[in-house]
């Protein structure tokens, strides 16, 4: 029997068995796109860190840059950083609260300016979207003074009360570990677990950094507290960490006063509250605080 593979044979094959070839690559692309979407490692909730701006705001020129630039700033447990920027009105709160039905943000800025006395400010107005309870707690924000006071108890599980040991406990790295990378693909064999247990290690002393830099900045007023007021007498619940003495934050988000003109006094920062299964994941927000401390200087006057 004559076999070969002459031109002829070869177009004839082509005139009439065309479409089942472009079919057969067709499903071999699809298998092949479908293997590894299964065995590729899925960002939970906890692992996407999605920046919204709201109300306002005007994103300068670096804000396109802030998700790479925030990426080597967090640890190894977050796998995704986002931006999005809603505009007050119906379709941006409609927008917005969409993405919090699916428990979607990790932090926003928002605008707690209002050119009207009588008007709520965009920072009032997320708040209130917030769903406040009778004691005037926001309930999608975490009270920026508890997660102060949550991260240090956090950290003193690593580095003692006074958070002063010069390495953290190893058997409590390994736990931590062990909690955070359950059934996670990234960390399946022996060698692949002892560089995910330097990572973490990694992680636990950038945090306590992070938290200390946080808290100084507050002692020494670079950050204060913003409170969401919606009642006339109260404190209110601190929700905001105001960002108003970054000299330099209209480089990454402004507003326009009432005389049109640029300003970022009330730019405000809220994080979110996502109730994560477990804790560890919940204090990223500091290394962003800490990157808009190093990169927009704030005044201590």
């Amino acid at each position: 029997m004559d076999a070969r593979v002459t031109k002829q044979r070869l177009a004839t094959l082509l005139s009439y068995d065309w479409f089942k070839i472009i079919g057969a690559i067709a499903a071999a692309v699809t298998a092949l796109i479908v293997f590894f979407t299964v065995i590729s490692t899925r960002p939970t909730v906890a692992q996407k860190y999605d920046i919204y701006s709201y109300g306002g705001l005007i994103p300068a020129t670096e804000s396109d840059r802030l998700p790479d630039r925030l990426k080597e700033r967090f640890s190894y447990q977050v796998l995704s950083v986002r931006s999005n920027n809603f505009q007050s009105g119906v379709l941006g709160d409609q927008a917005f609260i969409a993405r919090r039905g699916v428990l979607e943000g990790s932090a926003m800025f928002v605008s707690a300016y209002s050119a009207e006395e009588d008007t709520p400010s965009p920072f009032e107005q997320v708040c209130a979207m917030g769903f406040s309870d009778s004691e005037n707690r926001v309930k999608i924000f975490y009270d920026i003074p508890v997660l102060l006071q949550d991260a240090r108890r956090y950290l003193a599980g690593y580095f003692g009360e006074d958070l002063n040991a010069s390495d953290p406990d190893e058997a409590a790295v390994r736990q931590s570990f062990a909690e955070i990378t359950a059934g996670d693909k990234r960390f399946k064999t022996d060698a692949q677990k002892e560089a995910g247990f330097a990572l973490e290690r990694e992680r636990v002393i950038a945090l306590r950094e992070n938290y200390l830099r946080t808290q100084e900045a507050f002692d020494k007023g670079g950050l204060s507290l913003k409170y969401y007021r919606p009642e006339a007498e109260g404190e209110g619940c601190p929700v905001g960490i105001s960002l108003g003495k970054l000299s330099r934050l209209r480089n990454l988000f402004y507003y326009r006063d009432s005389a049109g003109e640029e300003a970022t006094t009330e730019v405000t920062l809220l994080l979110f509250d996502n109730n994560e299964d477990y804790e560890h994941t919940k204090y990223e927000g500091f290394a962003l605080i800490c990157y808009l401390l190093d990169t927009y200087e704030p005044s201590y006057s």
